[in-house]
């Protein structure tokens, strides 16, 4: 993940930061664990609607009697449709699953460097360096710097208005 560009382009200190994001990944084999158990058993899911569905299907075809030429159509297209829809939306989830990853790394770099603002200071020489754009589409696997910097700066000032609230 770290290669010659990070080391002419970042001082030690972020590297530390880009090294405990890595790291806070390997720390959430739990999570990735469950998630890969989760898509299995969507995956199941899934497979069993569609095998339900051409079963309705075909059901349906055989009770109104389409010719063949018909009934070939009809199938095909729905066949084709359905799968676009249900590739559409496992291609989401797992988009959505990385990227909660990702926040979860972020977490897991401010935890082992011990200082927000040390991982903040990092991510946003990144978003420079990389000239991070802030538009991502919904399949993409990452969320944006910009959008990363944001949770983490939401985090800490929440963290901060409850520690007032209750140290009081």
């Amino acid at each position: 993940t770290m290669g010659e560009f990070y080391l002419h382009h970042f001082n030690e200190s972020d590297l530390l930061v880009f090294l405990s994001h890595e790291l806070g990944h390997l720390l959430d084999v739990k999570n990735i664990y469950k998630s890969d158990k989760n898509n299995f058993i969507r995956l199941k899911i899934l497979k069993w609607f569609y095998v339900l569905t051409i079963i309705l299907l075909t059901t349906y075809i055989n009770k109104y009697n389409f010719n063949n030429t018909v009934n070939m159509l009809i199938f095909i297209i729905f066949n084709i449709g359905l799968s676009c829809f249900i590739k559409l939306l496992n291609a989401l989830k797992l988009a959505y699953e990385s990227r909660k990853q990702e926040y979860a790394a972020d977490k897991y770099a401010v935890q082992i460097m011990g200082d927000l603002m040390i991982v903040l200071d990092a991510f946003n020489k990144l978003s420079f360096v990389m000239q991070d754009v802030d538009k991502r589409s919904l399949l993409s696997s990452h969320p944006s710097l910009k959008q990363r910097i944001f949770r983490l700066k939401i985090r800490y000032w929440y963290l901060i208005f409850w520690n007032k609230i209750f140290s009081h």
